[in-house]
C-alpha cells in the first residue's frame, strides 16, 4: 500500500499532513522511541486486507525482525515514501515483499529498511482481524501469484451472490 500522496494524522489540536518521504521519517522517530503510531492509509495494493482510507497501526519491529506473513512498513529504496506490503520470503536478512492486489513483488528489501510492523486495521471504526491471522497462508499465495487471481474470483463470486439475492 503505497502512502506517498499527503496523509492526515490527528494530533493534539488539530491534524498534520505529511508526504510519503515525511511520513517514513516520522513514523522511524516515533518507532525508534518503541511506540506504535496510527493512520489512514491510502492505495490499492493491500486490497482486500488493507482498503484505502482504513486507519493502519504500526508497531515497532520485534527483536527477531519480521516473519514471513507480516505485513510492514517499509521505506522505499529510492526514499519517495512509505509503502506498506506483505513479507512473502526471507532470506537472511533481507525480505521479498509484495501487495496482496500487486502483480509483481517489490524484490528483496534489508531488514534495516523496515520501519515496523502492521498491528492493527480499522474500517469504519471496526477491526480488521484478517490481516495478521491469515498471514502466512497469503504470504504463501502471494508468493506464488495466486492471490491476486484468487481475490478477484471471491470477489466476483461475491457480486454475483449480491445481485441474485
Amino acid at each position: 500500500m503505497v502512502v506517498a500522496e499527503t496523509s492526515q494524522y490527528a494530533v493534539d489540536g488539530g491534524e498534520v499532513r505529511l508526504t510519503g518521504a515525511d511520513l517514513a521519517e516520522f513514523l522511524a522517530a516515533v518507532l525508534g522511541r518503541r511506540k506504535p503510531f496510527r493512520f489512514v492509509a491510502h492505495g490499492a495494493s493491500m486490497y482486500p486486507f488493507i482498503r484505502d482510507g482504513d486507519a493502519v497501526t504500526v508497531g515497532p519491529l520485534p527483536a527477531a525482525g519480521s516473519l514471513v506473513g507480516d505485513v510492514v512498513a517499509f521505506r522505499q529504496p529510492d526514499g519517495a515514501g512509505l509503502v506498506i506490503h506483505r513479507v512473502v520470503a526471507r532470506h537472511g536478512d533481507r525480505c521479498l515483499l509484495r501487495g496482496d492486489n500487486t502483480v509483481a513483488a517489490d524484490g528483496f528489501v534489508a531488514e534495516s529498511d523496515i520501519l515496523g510492523v502492521v498491528v492493527a486495521v480499522e474500517r469504519r471504526g471496526r477491526a480488521v482481524r484478517s490481516h495478521r491471522r491469515l498471514g502466512p497462508a497469503a504470504a504463501g499465495l502471494s508468493r506464488r501469484g495466486w492471490l491476486r487471481p484468487l481475490v478477484a474470483v471471491t470477489r466476483r463470486a461475491a457480486g454475483c451472490v449480491r445481485r441474485r439475492a
